[in-house]
């Protein structure tokens, strides 16, 4: 819920208020509905219990999109330095 350039929801029990920006909803927004997720998946376990399962969640996603980040650049890499060679083998200038 939006009030006067800030936001406030409830997670797990706990209010958590900050300044509103466009970043700070989307990511507000995230965590509730990962959280609503563990919630629904894991009904019975304690508030406590659910933010640490909420943030190893958020954390495996988190390494899971870097190590495909790292992969995809190394092979943008490998594809440039190919074409380089490539280019220098047709004897092509290279600026």
């Amino acid at each position: 819920m939006e009030m006067s350039g800030n936001y406030q929801f409830d997670l797990f029990g706990v209010r958590l208020q900050g300044q509103s920006s466009e970043e700070a909803n989307v990511v507000a927004n995230f965590v509730k509905k990962k959280a609503g997720e563990i919630t629904k998946s894991n009904p019975l376990l304690s508030n406590d219990e659910k933010a640490v399962l909420l943030a190893l969640t958020i954390a495996k996603e988190y390494l899971s999109l870097k190590r495909e980040i790292q992969n995809n650049v190394a092979q943008i890499e490998t594809s440039a330095e190919d074409a380089l060679r490539f280019i220098e083998e047709l004897g092509l200038p290279v600026s």
